[in-house]
């Protein structure tokens, strides 16, 4: 016990040798070299085998998709296919750049693109993303060298916000050595390429010589494995870390204080809520009754959770998407419960729980905020019970997957697209494992916004996706979250939402 305390002590007597010296004990960064703090173990670098975050950071670096999600419009640009055209409302046509190397020398090309799209398809492999793809994908088509088609399944609006998910990945390369290997040894045609990787400590990565592109300014990009957030900070304050992603809220004084290092803010559309079993999934409970819902919505303080949590780094919302979404409908701010503890008791009476009742709360992430959310729920005589799997998220996504979360559990969804059907399709049709709803209408007006092209009737459907979320009460938004990173104060970091854009960084 005694050694595993003055481990835990370590970080916060640096942080305070440092706060009162104000001298860095490692000395500076080296100008070659950008190492970056990941909060959690990488499980693959195959995008196509993964839909862990932290996966996509660190690969993103090496591989490229067709199209990227802009850092400032926060739309599909360009990346491997210079322009595309749509040939009717399931085949779309891309042209694609020349001269695009992979790392081991593979040429990009129409068959790389058809390869990939259709390997993720094959029956015979078990990737993980294949439910997705299948949905979306027919086949592909090369037309010459650098044109080809992708045919999809049904019209997709957003084809081409799914597509920068879409890694390109070398044909002989990945069929000779295998899925598994080539997700510990990955090849890409990006401007860095993979060296070396301890799995749980480090990742390696050098710049590629051959890159179609702008090279990066910076040769070496080492990602490091630190889940202790304490200890994250005191890395970066000493040097040992240039980056952290996934800042906590509560070492953001901290990194301020230090003068080595900055707080960095990033537009997000990361969704915090807790969801209800509105349709007793997990067996009955006080969750079923819509007043009992609306009563929970108005026991929580979200205001004072943004700013006293978390600092004021967070984003109030006012219904099931992110400002940042295309869709996105203000006006729900006019129907929502809003805060009021005393309303929130006396629905709970109208309900039949004059006196409250005890209920489970499951969570994964944020036990900080949900914390806070007990004590505002425990004001109005609801006693929860919270069930916390911080060091196993897969038991959580199970159990509720399965349908036996019981009464509450608290989720998050963002990502690379900023549309509405690249969410609540997965939480709210009616044939997915995320839905505790069943709510018909929604998954009828899902349906048609995701596979027609007119903007305006995908923003008059979602709106009422938006209302009907909130009148029902299905969920709480507790925050939107803000992608925060602590940074090198020397170091220009470009970031597009939650993702470092390492190879356009560059040292002061």
């Amino acid at each position: 016990m005694k050694k595993k305390l003055n481990v835990l002590l370590v970080p916060i007597l640096v942080i305070s040798l440092i706060l009162l010296t104000g001298v860095c004990v490692t000395g500076a960064a080296s100008k070659n070299t950008l190492t970056v703090r990941m909060w959690t173990r990488i499980t693959t670098l195959d995008t196509w085998n993964t839909q862990i975050l932290a996966d996509a950071i660190v690969a993103y670096q090496i591989l490229e998709p067709l199209y990227e999600i802009h850092e400032k419009t926060l739309r599909p640009s360009p990346r491997l296919a210079v322009s595309h055209k749509r040939i009717d409302d399931r085949t779309w046509e891309f042209e694609l750049r020349k001269g695009v190397t992979f790392h081991n020398g593979e040429p990009l090309n129409a068959a790389a693109v058809k390869y990939t799209m259709e390997r993720v398809l094959d029956p015979k492999r078990k990737l993980y993303d294949k439910p997705v793809w299948e949905k979306l994908i027919d086949h592909a088509e090369v037309i010459d060298d650098y044109t080809v088609r992708i045919i999809t399944k049904k019209p997709i609006p957003i084809f081409l916000e799914f597509l920068t998910g879409a890694n390109i990945l070398p044909p002989k390369y990945t069929e000779e050595k295998g899925d598994a290997y080539v997700g510990e040894h990955p090849i890409g045609t990006g401007p860095y390429r993979f060296v070396s990787w301890k799995r749980g400590e480090e990742i390696i990565f050098k710049a590629y010589d051959n890159y179609w592109g702008e090279r990066p300014t910076i040769q070496n990009l080492v990602f490091r494995i630190i889940p202790e957030p304490a200890v994250s900070t005191a890395e970066l304050i000493t040097g040992g870390v240039d980056v952290v992603c996934k800042l906590g809220s509560e070492q953001i004084r901290t990194v301020k204080k230090s003068k080595k290092a900055k707080v960095l803010q990033s537009k997000s559309n990361r969704v915090h809520f807790i969801q209800f079993d509105s349709i007793a999934r997990a067996g009955e409970s006080p969750c079923n009754k819509l007043k009992v819902r609306q009563a929970i919505y108005h026991a929580i303080d979200r205001k004072a959770i943004i700013e006293k949590v978390k600092q004021g780094y967070g984003v109030m919302l006012h219904g099931p998407l992110y400002p940042t979404y295309f869709g996105y409908d203000p006006s729900v701010e006019k129907i929502e419960p809003k805060y009021d503890p005393e309303k929130a008791k006396k629905l709970l009476a109208e309900a039949g729980y004059p006196n409250g009742f005890k209920a489970d709360l499951s969570v994964y992430e944020q036990k900080e905020v949900y914390e806070a959310v007990q004590g505002y729920l425990r004001k109005i005589g609801i006693i929860t019970k919270l069930h916390w799997y911080g060091a196993d998220i897969g038991t959580l996504i199970k159990l509720r997957n399965a349908g036996k979360v019981k009464h509450m559990g608290a989720y998050s969804w963002g990502g690379n697209i900023y549309d509405p059907d690249s969410f609540l399709p997965y939480w709210y049709t009616l044939n997915v494992s995320k839905n505790y709803m069943n709510d018909v209408d929604i998954d009828r007006w899902l349906s048609e916004a995701g596979s027609i092209f007119d903007q305006k009737k995908r923003a008059e459907l979602y709106s009422k996706v938006q209302h009907r979320i909130v009148e029902k009460a299905y969920w709480v938004p507790v925050f939107g979250e803000v992608a925060l990173y602590g940074v090198n104060k020397d170091l220009n970091l470009v970031t597009v939402g939650e993702y470092p854009l390492c190879y356009r960084s560059s040292w002061k």
